[in-house]
């Protein structure tokens, strides 16, 4: 991921000074005052408008979802073929296809990147359809938080920081196989053959835990679960430890808080903050992913969010 190949210009919007941040995307999309989304409260279909309105443009028409990830206010949707990109945000009715065939995509709180599904290439998103910025070339994997963006070299030699600046990258580690990170939360990186897990910040790296399943991470913390999914632990940066706080789980994702599903039922659980403390928020799903104050679930037959 050294200056990934194919050098490339970046192209700033009309009016928008040289050497200044720019804004995020996905929050010039979204004006609408935030809503929280509960569990079923919408049944959005792709192809489908939420509301009865003759006026808006025909939708995309129905298809399998293979994959939903979720930035500020709103949600992204990849067709199961890998064909198209689709979203949908608070302040419309209908999902919009915004992008072609695609590999995956990776969520910051504020940003949406994909991957090409050719050249593995990773663009950023621009906020209107098919508005797409190539910003480096490809990667095993990839993690944004609200400032950075990580990706892992394709051959999992190095753990590389996207600079901001056209295709550049730095490296900041060495091999890796997965990468978690949050909103305001630090880098983690799991070792590729132990499956320990590290944590990177200030420019270092520290070990901090054994291998798990999976690892999430929230605004204030990272917890594990086992690698026989029958415990999930949060690690105590200020004692060096990590404390049991739940039993079995099927899946552990988070955002401002912990979910985790039941490995029988499929039903979703929130994490109150205190050990072996959960709140049913839902039944089982495809897929959840969080943003902020929304929660999203993908159905069981993938048809719909």
């Amino acid at each position: 991921m050294k200056r990934l190949p194919l050098p490339v210009r970046r192209r700033r919007g009309a009016g928008e000074p040289a050497g200044q941040p720019r804004r995020s995307a996905v929050h010039r999309l979204s004006t609408a005052k935030k809503v929280l989304f509960l569990l079923g409260a919408a049944a959005l279909a792709i192809g489908v408008p939420a509301q009865a309105d003759p006026s808006p443009a025909p939708s995309p028409e129905p298809l399998s979802i293979g994959r939903i990830v979720a930035a500020e206010d709103s949600v992204f949707a990849l067709a199961a073929d890998h064909s198209a990109v689709y979203e949908w945000s608070s302040d419309t009715v209908n999902w919009r296809k915004v992008g072609g065939r695609t590999k995956d995509l990776y969520a910051s709180a504020d940003t949406l990147y994909a991957t090409d599904l050719v050249t593995g290439d990773i663009s950023e998103y621009g906020g209107e359809p098919h508005q797409w910025t190539r910003i480096g070339g490809p990667g095993a994997t990839f993690a944004s938080s609200g400032e950075h963006l990580y990706g892992i070299s394709p051959d999992g030699s190095g753990v590389w920081e996207y600079t901001g600046k056209g295709d550049v990258w730095t490296k900041v580690g060495g091999p890796a196989k997965d990468l978690y990170t949050g909103p305001s939360a630090p880098l983690y990186a799991t070792d590729p053959a132990t499956g320990d897990i590290s944590t990177y910040e200030d420019g270092r790296w520290e070990q901090i835990g054994s291998a798990g399943a999976t690892f999430a991470v929230t605004d204030n913390n990272i917890f594990k679960l086992t690698s026989d999914r029958c415990c999930v632990w949060v690690y105590e940066p200020d004692h060096s430890r990590w404390t049991k706080v739940g039993g079995r789980s099927g899946e552990i994702f988070g955002g401002n808080t912990l979910y985790a599903t039941n490995p029988d039922s499929g039903d979703l659980y929130k994490y109150n903050g205190q050990p072996e403390r959960w709140n049913r928020v839902g039944g089982p799903g495809a897929a959840f992913t969080t943003s902020g104050d929304h929660l999203y679930r993908l159905a069981s037959d993938r048809r719909s969010v």
